[in-house]
């Protein structure tokens, strides 16, 4: 019970410092067709990336960002 219990106390704590919530979700990708579930937010400037898939060994696209060098945080 102590490990699920962290897992949401670990979550929680993400949702409060980031307020996702309240930025602009943005549809760039599409449920239906793109294998890998992505949810993409754009908050004061930032966009935060999510994936979903049970397992994946395939390469991510990140859509809407411009030509660039970026920084990847997990």
């Amino acid at each position: 019970m102590g490990g699920r219990r962290n897992n949401f106390k670990f979550w929680f704590k993400v949702y409060k410092e980031n307020q996702l919530a309240s930025g602009e979700s943005l549809n760039l990708y599409d449920i239906a067709y793109d294998k890998l579930e992505t949810h993409v937010v754009k908050k004061e400037g930032t966009l935060y990336y999510t994936f979903y898939a049970e397992e994946w060994n395939g390469e991510l696209e990140f859509r809407g960002l411009p030509q660039g060098e970026y920084k990847i945080i997990e």
